[in-house]
């Protein structure tokens, strides 16, 4: 899940992400097998073992036999996480 604050003002968005990242540290990550990211702006909260870099391994090695070329790009830290990626 993510919280974008990108149309906010920048102060008072940056303010409440601190907010809502110090009351996920202190509820909710003992309880659970989750991370949190900061990002450009945002703020993602998701599963400890899973990434964006995961699920586009899975589906290049379920898809491969049709993809001749894959490009991942991102721009900040939540983009991170893409495995090494070879078709055969």
């Amino acid at each position: 899940m993510t919280w974008h604050y990108r149309n906010a003002d920048p102060e008072f968005g940056l303010w409440q992400s601190r907010e809502l990242q110090t009351h996920l540290e202190q509820a909710i990550i003992p309880k659970h097998a989750i991370e949190i990211l900061t990002g450009k702006a945002n703020l993602e909260v998701r599963p400890r073992d899973i990434n964006k870099g995961e699920i586009v391994g899975r589906l290049v090695k379920e898809y491969s036999q049709n993809l001749d070329f894959v490009f991942c790009a991102g721009d900040d830290k939540t983009d991170e996480g893409l495995p090494f990626l070879t078709l055969s």
